[in-house]
Formats: structure tokens, sequence, C-alpha cells
């Protein structure tokens, strides 16, 4: 079973000594599994899969791990930046702005998700095309909460 704890970042609770036993270098997300600790998205979707579910990133077959780690990677470095510099502000408007030119920001924000959807979806619905990965977790946490069911449907099934 798994629990899902909201951080109040913006009060500092990450900031905290019990928060810095946890993750020494403060980031969210943070997972606490028994009584070992470890951040990072990418990092944390690899060990509950690995650990959990491993159909969704399979250890044996090291092509469709490394496309599953190549999206997700892609994701991490390409598309988060943008996305901040887009979304952020519109919620979190005292601690976000957005960029001058926000024509230009969300432009170039589009014109990445599409290049991934091209490199990693093609015709598929998800990065191995109809078979669920952590990959598709990454990314759902930006985009696919937008539709009734999602991939924490599945794991949580």
């Amino acid at each position: 079973m798994f629990t899902s704890c909201r951080c109040k970042v913006f009060e500092g609770a990450h900031k905290t000594e019990a928060f810095t036993q946890l993750n020494a270098y403060n980031h969210i997300p943070t997972l606490e599994d028994g009584e070992f600790s470890m951040g990072e998205s990418n990092a944390i979707c690899r060990y509950l899969a690995l650990k959990y579910k491993p159909e969704l990133y399979p250890p044996t077959e090291l092509e469709l791990c490394g496309k599953i780690d190549f999206a997700m990677d892609v994701w991490a470095f390409e598309i988060d930046k943008l996305h901040a510099q887009v979304v952020y502000p519109v919620g979190f408007a005292e601690y976000y702005k957005h960029p001058e030119d926000l024509a230009a920001a969300v432009e170039a924000y589009i014109a990445a998700l599409d290049k991934w959807g091209k490199t990693f979806l093609g015709s598929g619905k998800f990065v191995l095309g109809d078979k669920l990965s952590i990959a598709d977790f990454k990314v759902e946490t930006l985009t696919l909460r937008l539709y009734s069911h999602t991939p924490c449907d599945y794991l949580c099934s």
C-alpha cells in the first residue's frame, strides 16, 4: 500500500531535520519505504518498479529499460524546466513569475512536448506502445491526469 504525503514546501517542510534525514538534498519527491529512503523521481520510479511491479521496468530486457530511461531523462531535463516556466506561475504566482516573453516560452514548451511525443509515443498509447512502463508514470504527473484513467489506476488496482 502506498501513501502519498504532501510536503508543505512553501512553508519549508522539506528543510526540517526530519526531512533531511530522509533526503540529505531536501528535494521533492522523496520516498520512505520502511527503513529505506531516497530521492529523485526517476530513481524512485525504478526502485518501486523493481521492488513491486518489475513488469513496468523489466530488468532482463535491457533495450526496453534503455528506452524507458531515455524517455524519463529527456522528460526530466527538457520538459520539466519548460513546464515550470509556463505552468507554475499560474498556480503559484507569489513564488513563480512567467518569463518576459511568455509567448515564446509557451511555443517552446509545446514544441518540446510535441517532439517528446513523436520520439517516444509514435502511434502508441505508452512509451512501450501498448505496454505500460514507469516512463508513463513520470509523464502522468504532468499530463495524463487530465483523463479519468491514468497509469496510477493500474498500479493501485
